[in-house]
């Protein structure tokens, strides 16, 4: 159950889970649009 329940865990902690030490962003907004080719 620990395993299977991992990458959901994982996706929230890097999508969705905010962060005091990146201004209450999720670790995924710091890393959008790195390449510049999003708009």
């Amino acid at each position: 159950a620990r395993r299977a329940s991992l990458p959901h865990w994982i996706r929230h902690y890097n999508e969705r889970r905010t962060h005091t030490a990146l201004g209450n962003r999720p670790p995924l907004d710091r890393v959008r649009n790195v390449l510049g080719r999003d708009s």
